[in-house]
């Protein structure tokens, strides 16, 4: 199902309640984040053709090394 990208943080917004602003789309002060990347770089939403998904999968790759020891 295609929906738009405000439409998505109008929902995360509900579900996240008190975590994130808008005006920029941002997270709240005093909010940690983590960057998790998928464990294989097939794991990265693994059913998509889409070649901004294929090029992410690359990029998961390359910065595996230099983040993760």
């Amino acid at each position: 199902r295609t929906v738009t990208v405000r439409a998505e943080l109008s929902r995360l917004r509900r579900t996240l309640h008190g975590v994130l602003d808008h005006r920029p789309y941002r997270f709240r002060d005093g909010w940690e984040t983590e960057l998790r990347l998928p464990s294989g770089p097939g794991d990265l939403l693994p059913a998509s053709r889409s070649p901004l998904v294929v090029r992410g999968r690359g990029a998961c790759d390359s910065l595996r090394g230099p983040v993760i020891p």
